[in-house]
C-alpha cells in the first residue's frame, strides 16, 4: 500500500509503469539489505525455515524484484492528472 501511495503522489512522467517499478525497487532497497543478512536459528529448526532465514544475494534480489513488481502494477494503474 505504501508503494502505491508513493507512486500515486510523487510527480512523474510517462511511462508510469517504469516510474512505478523504479520507485518500488528503491523503496524496497532498505528491506533488501536487511533480508540479505542471515540470522541464526536453533540447530533443530526445520530446513524450510533455514532456507527462509539464510539470506544472501538471492534474498536481496528477490526483495528488490517484489518491490519493483508492486510498483510496476501501481504505475500501470496510475491515471493521467486532470488538466484544466
Amino acid at each position: 500500500a505504501s508503494i502505491g501511495i508513493l507512486v500515486a503522489l510523487l510527480p512523474s512522467r510517462r511511462p508510469y509503469w517504469l516510474f512505478g517499478a523504479i520507485v518500488g525497487a528503491l523503496y524496497s532497497l532498505p528491506g533488501a539489505v536487511f533480508t540479505c543478512v542471515p540470522y541464526p536459528l536453533a540447530a533443530d529448526a526445520p530446513q524450510y525455515w533455514r532456507e527462509f532465514a539464510s539470506g544472501g544475494p538471492r534474498a536481496f534480489v528477490l526483495t528488490l524484484f517484489a518491490g519493483a513488481i508492486v510498483g510496476l502494477i501501481c504505475g500501470a494503474l496510475k491515471r493521467d492528472p486532470v488538466t484544466r
